[in-house]
């Protein structure tokens, strides 16, 4: 067991004890043995399919069958992996809360997801944290996230709490969750708050009550969702349609046709309405594919990740919070670059209007489309270069119509 500075930085000893206890429990319930095990056999599914994928000879067919059908059960071993891993920490949460307070944790979670978000990171630092991941008390990636919303409501557990109704209602962080290491932050402390009730304690966060005073409309959150997914899957339908019933040239269009769609719903159109970052992290029907236009008042105050002088986007900050801006330069990668050493540090401290579009899945950012300051207006590009693809294969297309003379 290792124990890192911030621990003993941001938490309290009540906080620390419980972070400790914690990672005894997954010593005391063997989960090293059972990852082990269960990842070992999800790699000899693998195995067996890189060793007989690309077999020849007369048994070659039934020798690549097998290696298919391995290859579907190592993917199907993956999402298994995460769902066990998911599983262990909720059990070693439980120990936690039994041998120190539930509070304790909770509130050790989201201080060490604050500390995460104020570190700054140097290539050795982001390197570990990659690394270590699956190993830490909580994902680095949904960690950012809660230390932003710590940020935000500092730390008054009835906002943060409908801040966590996403968690624990959205058909989006239920997708988002399957490919976790660690249950979304939400949901677990709402299962401290479980534990907290059963044993008499009082605990801080109250979800459930969160969720009954937002009065919660589950056929809007699944019905955006469901569409959502459509949308996802749009390119790909249109392709399978032009693959089967037009001529196979218009089959990269179909595709384009379907990414132009998608565009359009993940970048609608209309005014940018004034807003906060608060509100719209209470906002539980939030989507991670469909932007909402809005324009915050604030100031930029730092790089997206601290330290990182080659990193182009923004953390963004009004008078309720803090948000991710995700810059997008018309030249591409150079051209963050350049605006990542020449331009961002000129935005600094200096009062702002940012607009774009705000996105939330296991975190949240807004996609720019501009700041405007005193000193003039700093246009984003999102759309321009996604854009790009469907054009080539449009092109593509009418390429293939060309040689083809026309014929149909």
């Amino acid at each position: 067991m290792i124990l890192t500075e911030g621990i003993f930085h941001f938490l309290n000893p009540k906080e620390a004890q419980a972070v400790v206890a914690h990672e005894l429990g997954h010593v005391v319930n063997r989960d090293f043995i059972v990852i082990m095990i269960a990842s070992t056999l999800v790699q000899i599914l693998y195995e067996i399919y890189t060793a007989l994928i690309h077999a020849r000879g007369k048994k070659s067919g039934g020798a690549k069958l097998i290696a298919l059908i391995a290859y579907a059960l190592y993917i199907i071993g993956i999402y298994l992996l995460y769902y066990l891993s998911r599983t262990r920490e909720y059990l070693a949460d439980e120990f936690s809360a039994k041998i120190t307070k539930p509070s304790d944790l909770s509130n050790a979670l989201i201080k060490i997801a604050y500390g995460i978000v104020i570190a700054e990171d140097d290539d050795r630092s982001k390197r570990l944290l990659q690394s270590t991941r699956h190993l830490g008390i909580i994902d680095v990636k949904n960690a950012k996230h809660y230390g932003i919303i710590s940020y935000i409501t500092h730390n008054d557990p009835n906002v943060l709490s409908e801040i966590m109704v996403f968690d624990k209602v959205n058909p989006w962080a239920k997708l988002a969750e399957l490919t976790s290491t660690h249950p979304l932050t939400g949901n677990r402390i709402d299962h401290l708050s479980d534990i907290s009730k059963a044993q008499g304690r009082p605990f801080l966060f109250d979800i459930d009550s969160a969720i009954e005073r937002m009065k919660i409309n589950k056929g809007k959150l699944w019905g955006s969702f469901l569409f959502g997914l459509l949308i996802l899957l749009l390119p790909y339908l249109f392709a399978l349609y032009a693959l089967f019933f037009l001529p196979i040239m218009f089959v990269p269009a179909a595709f384009a046709l379907g990414l132009i769609l998608q565009l359009l719903y993940k970048f609608p159109g209309g005014n940018n309405t004034e807003t906060t970052v608060l509100e719209q992290m209470r906002n539980p029907y939030a989507s991670p594919i469909r932007g909402k236009p809005i324009v915050l008042s604030g100031q930029v105050i730092g790089r997206g990740v601290p330290g990182f002088i080659f990193g182009e986007d923004m953390m963004y900050q009004d008078s309720t919070g803090l948000v991710l801006l995700n810059y997008s330069s018309a030249f591409g990668f150079i051209g963050n670059i350049i605006f990542a050493l020449k331009k961002i540090k000129t935005l600094f401290g200096i009062p702002s209007r940012a607009a774009g579009w705000f996105y939330r899945g296991i975190g949240s950012m807004i996609s720019l489309k501009y700041i405007q300051t005193e000193q003039g207006k700093v246009k984003s590009h999102p759309i321009l270069w996604a854009s790009l693809l469907p054009i080539i294969l449009i092109i593509i297309s009418l390429y293939l119509y060309a040689v083809s003379g026309g014929y149909l």
